[in-house]
């Protein structure tokens, strides 16, 4: 009887299988997606608070570009975060690192968007530490 050749290409060593690709690729789209869906409650509440009625430069693109930008963003956030998976590489540290950022993104429109007073904020945390110490304020 005559061998009939497996038409499947066999799995390279340390590869995960397509099923497997699949699943974490829909994870990781997941986790994105909660990330967006996340930072963009403080940005939905208050999108007529100060921000909208703020001066803005002529050249700052409408509010429709921004979703759709960040939409991307996340989205090729969740692609690296695979491929990194893919190869192996997304353990420890870089998991981590990867957690921390996806929080990160989250939380920001949470701390920036609800300030009332974004002009009166320091601009660099150097400049915060040193106006602790300083009796002169740091805004004019």
């Amino acid at each position: 009887m005559p061998v009939i050749p497996d038409p499947r290409p066999a799995a390279r060593a340390g590869v995960p299988g397509i099923r497997s690709q699949v699943i974490a690729l829909g994870g990781f789209l997941a986790l994105s997606a909660a990330a967006w869906v996340i930072a963009s409650v403080p940005i939905i509440l208050n999108s007529n608070g100060w921000y909208a009625g703020s001066v803005k430069a002529p050249w700052m693109p409408p509010p429709w570009m921004f979703r759709s930008t960040w939409m991307a963003l996340y989205t090729g956030v969740a692609a690296a975060a695979w491929l990194v998976w893919r190869k192996g590489g997304l353990t420890g540290s870089t998991r981590a690192g990867y957690i921390v950022q996806l929080l990160l993104n989250a939380a920001w429109p949470a701390a920036f968007l609800p300030c009332t007073q974004c002009s009166e904020l320091p601009p660099s945390g150097l400049r915060s530490g040193l106006s602790a110490h300083s009796p002169e304020p740091w805004y004019s």
